[in-house]
């Protein structure tokens, strides 16, 4: 959402408004599809399912601050926003459809084994966010955040073929000026980064001696913050980030979604409960 640019409403109220917000087709996502078991009124069948809501927040204001930057969404029972729903992308009409029956089931051939595993949601990582940079660790030195899209939607990696389609002035930038390499990049120090992971406004690190600690990347995008990565906004004293275990070799996380198991569900919206292991961040240590 962009404040201070007067635009009609996309929902055709015939009302006009100072903030903006643009709607992607990218979010509709028909590119992935797997098996599921549909609603209550529809007696639990089994349905093709897609993530069909992938959203991603963000706020800049008058002044052009990015207050908030690519979040996701977490409904209010704990679950991601990226909601999967029942979507029916094909008739069963026979040949000439868009779908045919070896996408579903087993061929006859026995050679289509990763169809069927995107179709029980294995393996496709399409869920996945990685936003606009990419963290990247340096093991002794630090660790980079490496732009590698653009800030406007379409949100097309660089050198891409989106991106020569949406952009064709920034491509050729990219290719001819700056020979196919990403330029920009925001440097934070540290003694030592072995492995890091991103969810959210946080980073995770294993730092080796210095063992686990996480740092805010919230303002990456926020030119009225002073510093793009901190290691906490407030002081040291009331915000400890860090676990000091003897030498933290590797970081994971169950999922880089928004995914909070502690909320309470309602029995009526028919909830799966979560793992309480999404709750937790899971670190390798070479001595203990």
């Amino acid at each position: 959402m962009r404040a201070n640019q007067r635009v009609p409403l996309n929902k055709f109220e015939g009302m006009t408004t100072r903030n903006f917000t643009s709607y992607t087709p990218q979010v509709v996502r028909d590119d992935v599809f797997q098996l599921g078991v549909d609603a209550t009124y529809k007696n639990h069948r089994l349905a093709v399912l897609r993530s069909s809501s992938a959203v991603i927040v963000g706020s800049q204001n008058a002044n052009r601050e990015w207050v908030y930057s690519q979040q996701q969404t977490v409904s209010a029972e704990g679950y991601s926003g990226q909601a999967f729903n029942p979507h029916f992308p094909h008739t069963t009409s026979g040949k000439g459809t868009t779908k045919n029956c070896a996408d579903c089931h087993v061929s006859k051939d026995n050679d289509n084994n990763a169809w069927l595993a995107q179709m029980l949601g294995f393996g496709t990582g399409t869920v996945n966010f990685f936003g606009r940079y990419a963290y990247v660790g340096e093991g002794k030195g630090g660790f980079d955040a490496v732009v590698w899209t653009e800030p406007d939607e379409p949100q097309a990696a660089l050198g891409s073929h989106l991106h020569k389609l949406a952009y064709p002035d920034n491509f050729k930038k990219h290719v001819e000026e700056n020979k196919g390499e990403l330029k920009e990049a925001h440097h934070h120090p540290a003694k030592e980064i072995l492995d890091l992971t991103l969810r959210g406004e946080y980073l995770y690190t294993a730092n080796g001696a210095d063992g686990f600690e996480v740092f805010d990347v919230a303002n990456i995008d926020q030119k009225g913050f002073s510093e793009r990565i901190v290691t906490a906004p407030v002081s040291p004293l009331g915000q400890r980030t860090y676990v000091r275990t003897k030498y933290a070799t590797s970081v994971t996380l169950p999922s880089t979604l928004g995914i909070d198991p502690l909320r309470q569900r309602l029995p009526e919206n028919e909830e799966q409960p979560i793992s309480i292991s999404y709750a937790w961040v899971f670190i390798t240590d070479r001595e203990e």
